[in-house]
């Protein structure tokens, strides 16, 4: 064939493979045993609900490029000035329920989904402010291990209902002069952007960081992991060592703690970077 010189050399004959005779377990089958639960319902409302099954459509559909798309649009609520608790759960039954009907990939999630909306109620009744809510947010996108799934966060209609300020200029906000790479649980250096800083070997590639000025590298990466979606660990780290960049970022100069080889070593007085320099090299 023409195009066997392209794979030439890069193929190799795949171990165990095993193809899956029952994928019944892979696909999404929305599970609706709940209606018959004859302790909560009579069999007059469970008929109702099977009814609005079999029946309900949204007022209008949509199409995209010739395929179907049901559109059905939730009130957003957006006149309302903060999330109390009934519209915090209100925003955890929405998700729950979109994953639970909808994703085709619940079942290989690591978790039961059930079980994930009874731990997250509570989670959801004490996130008593925006962030709060905000942050279970976050981490509710991560429950279904997919690195497709993220949290927006907007200004609270509160804030936009007020007149404009004029706020004082940013800080400028620099990075530390290094690239990063996750190991485990440990972040190393991976790269030095400063070259007169590489040569001195103040700081080494293969660092690994402990702290960044005052901020603990361990507990950020527990952090991160909580709120990162990732369908694998891979995915996880790659994510997560931009996030981690960014959240080191400071106004100063900056100070390390690192440990090399058996020494554990502090580093002070390092300009950092621009962010820019960061990405690209």
């Amino acid at each position: 064939m023409k195009a066997d010189w392209i794979l030439k050399g890069k193929l190799s004959k795949l171990d165990n493979f095993k193809i899956l005779n029952d994928t019944s377990n892979y696909i999404r089958q929305p599970d609706f045993t709940w209606i018959k639960n004859d302790t909560m319902f009579s069999k007059e409302n469970q008929n109702l609900l099977f009814q609005i099954i079999i029946d309900y459509k949204p007022v209008t559909n949509k199409y995209l490029k010739g395929s179907e798309v049901i559109s059905h649009r939730e009130n957003p609520f957006s006149d309302i000035d903060s999330v109390s608790e009934p519209y915090r759960l209100l925003g955890l039954f929405r998700y729950w329920n979109i994953v639970n009907y909808f994703y085709p990939y619940k079942n290989l999630a690591d978790k039961n989904w059930d079980s994930v909306l009874v731990e997250n109620i509570p989670r959801f009744e004490k996130a008593n402010s925006y962030y709060g809510y905000f942050y279970q947010i976050q981490h509710l996108t991560t429950e279904i291990n997919d690195s497709h799934a993220w949290g927006t966060q907007i200004d609270s209609k509160k804030g936009l209902k007020q007149e404009p300020t004029v706020h004082a200029p940013y800080p400028t906000y620099y990075y530390p002069p290094f690239k990063i790479e996750m190991h485990d649980t440990n972040l190393f250096i991976s790269k030095i952007l400063n070259d007169s800083l590489a040569q001195s070997g103040t700081i080494q590639i293969g660092d690994m960081l402990l702290k960044v000025n005052d901020k603990d590298v361990s507990k950020a990466i527990s952090y991160f992991r909580n709120n990162t979606p990732s369908s694998t660990e891979q995915s996880f780290r790659n994510a997560a060592k931009y996030s981690l960049i960014r959240y080191l970022a400071d106004t100063s100069l900056f100070s390390f703690i690192v440990v090399r080889e058996k020494d554990t070593l502090k580093v002070t007085n390092i300009k950092g970077v621009d962010y820019t320099l960061t990405k690209n090299c």
